[in-house]
């Protein structure tokens, strides 16, 4: 009865610490866009992983969509990890330029929206591991 005890107490207090909790995903949405016409182009990743690149010949164009695939959990969960980590959603970068690129991560009806002028070709220290991790997910995924 005394082992029984020692047990359940053990699983009680040490069990929730190990136990992962679950990662709800954010749907990703970034690219560049501006100029003389205002069209633009960049990618979706959806919350199942799905990744689309989009396309918009003007600002007023409907955006243009094709599927280019799909990446696996654990890429997923690395982009969610690096969002939470470097606390990403605290971040406020909101500069523009001729070209602009925006950074759009919404989850649960939130959007957060990052934008940067394009032209600098610098993306901002504090979205940068961010926006590398995107970038490798894409070009791994045409490989």
């Amino acid at each position: 009865m005394i082992v029984f005890h020692i047990t359940l107490l053990l699983i009680i207090a040490c069990g929730t610490q190990s136990m992962p909790k679950a990662v709800k995903p954010y749907e990703v949405q970034w690219g560049t866009s501006g100029g003389f016409t205002g069209g633009g182009e960049g990618y979706i990743i959806y919350p199942d992983g799905t990744v689309a690149r989009w396309k918009k010949a003007t600002a007023a164009a409907a955006m243009k969509t094709e599927m280019v695939g799909r990446l696996s959990p654990e890429v997923c969960l690395s982009i969610c990890r690096i969002i939470e980590e470097k606390r990403v959603l605290q971040i406020k970068q909101t500069e523009t330029g001729n070209m602009t690129t925006v950074l759009t991560l919404r989850r649960d009806g939130n959007d957060h929206h990052f934008s940067w002028p394009a032209e600098s070709g610098k993306t901002p220290s504090a979205i940068a591991p961010l926006m590398e991790k995107l970038q490798t997910a894409i070009a791994d995924l045409k490989k």
